[in-house]
């Protein structure tokens, strides 16, 4: 009777163990996966950041200039104009969007409203200026369209 107790605890702390080995494994390969689809999905954020980079620089560009014009006395330039387009003169300075980027400028009142498209089908919301306050600048994406 003591030997067959003793097996059967011996049998119950191996299935204990073997129990308890599966149990992990399946934690790091549950963990696994979820650390994957973690770098999956922000290599993919980062991708679509990147490509609409350019998109908000010529926004924030065009803009500037429709400010400088608009500050300076001058009425605004309404325009839809992309890389294939040529030159266009804003004030003293010549625009040309980069590759893949169609910027569209329209008035609205007082306002001159930027916006901006690029080849992959992503859009900025208007950007309007009227001369007066901050004028836009580069380093401002985040508060421009944050």
């Amino acid at each position: 009777m003591t030997k067959r107790l003793g097996s059967i605890v011996q049998d119950r702390a191996a299935g204990r163990r073997a129990s308890s080995l599966w149990v992990r494994t399946l934690s790091a390969v549950v963990g696994g996966a979820v650390l994957a689809g973690l770098v999956v999905g922000i290599v993919a954020l980062d991708r679509r950041e990147d490509r609409s980079r350019a998109m908000y620089h010529d926004v924030i560009l065009m803009a500037g200039l429709q400010y400088d014009l608009l500050e300076s006395g001058r009425a605004g330039v309404e325009l839809s104009v992309d890389a294939a387009s040529d030159p266009v003169a804003v004030g003293e300075e010549s625009f040309t969007p980069l590759p893949g980027v169609e910027v569209v400028v329209e008035q609205r009142g007082e306002l001159y409203c930027v916006k901006g498209r690029n080849q992959h089908g992503d859009e900025t919301r208007w950007l309007c200026v009227d001369g007066t306050g901050d004028r836009p600048e580069l380093g401002t994406l985040a508060d421009e369209f944050g």
